[in-house]
């Protein structure tokens, strides 16, 4: 961490001043005494050049004292003590021994009274107090002996008073009498480093003003000098030497293109706001922190050019990210996130200008509109992102990606999201054949408040996998598909079950030769833990079809009808021995995979099942109903046009024997309802079933009508 103590190199070009300074007062051949004050803003560097001077009145033979007005609590130890440092400094002890021995004294006194509150013992500490104070040389006598020391030496002494502006209004007031008192010491200069302003408000709050406050200071001052303004290539040079040092001691890997990205954005947008040294330092010190604890997680020169505008521009920091964060928040539901960026109907300037501060110049206000194009590109620009481009700034690890504005944010990786040194400690891993610890990793990865970012990391790193990377995972994903969280509905590419299907269904399109695909494909199939997600994944793998415009390259990874037929007989067999070995109604997804039976070789057993279970109980036939034939009586057109009792009763031939459907199965007419129904019971469903196999005609009429 950068300190404030004064610097000892001159990076920003103060010594010249100093030296100027101490050159002019050894030069004075007037006895009389003077008061300069070097005037500067606080953590504009007058510490240093006070360290700069004080050497070069050294080297100038000149003696030099530093007076420190802050570690005196009162106006009578504040001259006493300057009193008694001088002298030091002048090589000589004003006191005798009986005035040093009644000075120890004196200086314990604080300790005997505090024994005596905790012991309870008397008053001994009062009375050693009025005692010493009775003994001490009195302040003109001590005054006295110093204006000899002072006159008999004949050599200019300096005196250092760095940041009275500092002190509070009775101190300040205190040292200015002390140096008033001392006007008239021969050989003695003091040399005041403050901002003069500050000191002024602090005098005119007593004086009535802060014009009174100015008058004052000029009655103390003789010679005021303005401390030199940096010139800006040297601050800059001096700001990005700090900035260096700390990507030195972190070892953050920066590249040219990287760097000339913070440079273009840094120089123009942020430097100019970078006034004084100290707020150079600090800068590098949050630095510091902030690539710390981002650890490689975080694009580093987002990092630098946003830890940049929160210390410099901290209220134009939070409106950006009031501006950005929301709609990406990943705790959000994304049904409302989805109206949140449907509703930012503002125009790309009115959002500019509700970030931009509203004082800066209209060449500044360009640099920093210039910044947050480049921090966040979707949202400043108007620009179109493709998927190429997205993930280029997802490998760059950039803020314009969520996650990875969320990382910046939390100033850590969130505990749902996962850390890029996690998922490259994985495909280490998955460079090896220990199963075992592939699975442990992704099952971590994949875990459900993790899953949709982990899932997520697995998709945008397939295009870099080796071949045993590819099947490594995309076994370690079945053997963990049970914990994937999913949602009863037909789209679950929107879920992290989906997406997962999604991603291995990529890396065993990848794999080759084709012969090794298919059975890397049966063997994942063969041992997902998860027998819906065994079909999820077989319904993204590149199957060959005929009813679907494929290109060449589309057609040449995908599987041909007889390896899609193989892996299909294969998933209809588990499907098939679930059913059987379930008591009493299956789940219902089990139940959406008859399709899938019935197509890949297994209709006859699954028509023998499906006879065993109406036989055992007639209801089952009102829960397979809803099942096969739900989707002809559905929301969609029945108000208007009625699809029509044929189209359910061929759907339910596919999985069903109709001829023993229509000798064995029997149904009461359901309830009359008097409004029309958009959508049927199941006991609905199957009458009308019944009714049109055989060969009675159905209508959908006034009198069934619901709301």
């Amino acid at each position: 961490m950068l300190n404030d103590q004064p610097a000892k190199d001159d990076p920003l070009g103060r010594r010249p001043f100093a030296v100027s300074i101490a050159r002019v007062i050894s030069t004075q051949s007037d006895r009389a005494p003077q008061v300069i004050a070097v005037d500067g803003a606080w953590g504009e560097g007058k510490t240093t050049v006070f360290g700069f001077l004080e050497v070069s009145l050294k080297e100038q033979g000149l003696k030099v004292m530093a007076f420190n007005a802050w570690r005196y609590q009162d106006e009578e130890s504040m001259v006493r003590g300057f009193i008694i440092g001088l002298g030091e400094t002048l090589g000589c002890n004003l006191l005798n021994k009986r005035d040093q021995w009644v000075e120890w004294v004196q200086k314990k006194v604080d300790w005997v009274k505090a024994g005596d509150d905790a012991l309870g013992s008397g008053k001994l500490g009062g009375f050693l107090d009025f005692g010493t104070k009775r003994l001490r040389p009195t302040l003109e006598l001590l005054t006295d002996r110093l204006k000899g020391e002072l006159n008999s030496q004949a050599q200019r002494v300096t005196v250092l008073v760095d940041d009275p502006d500092r002190l509070d209004a009775e101190q300040l007031l205190g040292l200015f009498r002390l140096v008033k008192l001392t006007a008239n010491f021969e050989w003695l200069t003091f040399v005041l480093a403050m901002d003069c302003a500050a000191v002024a408000r602090t005098v005119g709050r007593r004086f009535g003003g802060k014009i009174e406050g100015r008058r004052f200071l000029e009655k103390i001052v003789q010679v005021p000098l303005r401390l030199p303004a940096v010139p800006h290539q040297r601050m800059l040079d001096f700001t990005l030497n700090l900035v260096q040092q700390v990507i030195s001691d972190l070892k953050v890997v920066v590249t040219d293109d990287e760097a000339r990205r913070f440079r273009s954005s840094f120089d123009s947008g942020l430097m100019p706001f970078i006034s004084t040294p100290r707020l150079a330092k600090q800068y590098a010190n949050v630095l510091r922190f902030a690539l710390g604890f981002s650890a490689d997680e975080v694009n580093a020169v987002d990092v630098m050019l946003l830890e940049a505008l929160r210390l410099l521009l901290p209220d134009m920091f939070e409106r950006l990210f009031q501006e950005v964060a929301p709609a990406t928040n990943k705790l959000l539901d994304d049904v409302y996130l989805d109206q949140l960026r449907s509703d930012k109907t503002a125009s790309l300037e009115s959002a500019r200008s509700r970030i931009l501060p509203k004082d800066e110049v209209s060449g500044s206000k360009r640099a920093l509109t210039d910044l947050l194009t480049s921090l966040f590109p979707r949202s400043f620009s108007g620009i179109i992102v493709s998927d190429e481009v997205y993930r280029q700034w997802d490998a760059a690890k950039r803020v314009a990606c969520e996650d990875y504005m969320w990382r910046y944010l939390h100033c850590a990786v969130p505990d749902y999201d996962v850390p890029d040194a996690e998922v490259e400690e994985l495909l280490r891993v998955a460079e090896c054949d220990d199963n075992e610890a592939i699975e442990l990793l992704v099952r971590n990865i994949i875990q459900p408040r993790r899953a949709k970012l982990g899932v997520g990391k697995l998709r945008r790193v397939e295009h870099r996998l080796t071949q045993r990377q590819r099947r490594n995972l995309a076994i370690a994903v079945a053997g963990c598909s049970e914990i994937l969280p999913r949602h009863d509905h037909a789209w679950q590419f929107e879920f992290p079950f989906g997406q997962a299907a999604i991603a291995v269904s990529h890396f065993i399109r990848d794999f080759v030769p084709m012969e090794s695909r298919e059975r890397l494909a049966a063997e994942v199939m063969t041992r997902s833990k998860s027998l819906l997600w065994a079909d999820e994944l077989f319904s993204w793998l590149p199957h060959l079809r005929e009813d679907k415009q494929m290109d060449e390259d589309q057609r040449r990874l995908a599987f041909d009808r007889k390896a899609s037929e193989n892996l299909g007989a294969m998933l209809a067999e588990r499907v098939m021995s679930e059913l059987e070995s379930t008591s009493g109604n299956p789940p219902l997804e089990i139940l959406r995979k008859y399709w899938l039976c019935a197509k890949y070789g297994q209709k006859d057993r699954l028509r023998g099942w499906i006879r065993g279970r109406i036989t055992e109980d007639a209801a089952f036939m009102q829960h397979l109903a809803c099942v096969l034939v739900s989707w002809p009586y559905g929301d969609e057109g029945r108000e208007f046009a009625w699809p029509g009792d044929q189209e359910a009763l061929n759907s339910l031939d596919q999985c069903f024997d109709l001829d023993w459907f229509k000798c064995n199965v029997r149904c009461n007419p359901p309830p009359k309802r008097d409004t029309f129904a958009r959508s049927l019971t199941p006991d609905e469903i199957v009458f009308r079933l019944v009714q049109v196999a055989n060969g009675v005609s159905t209508e959908a009429s006034d009198d069934q009508r619901d709301d």
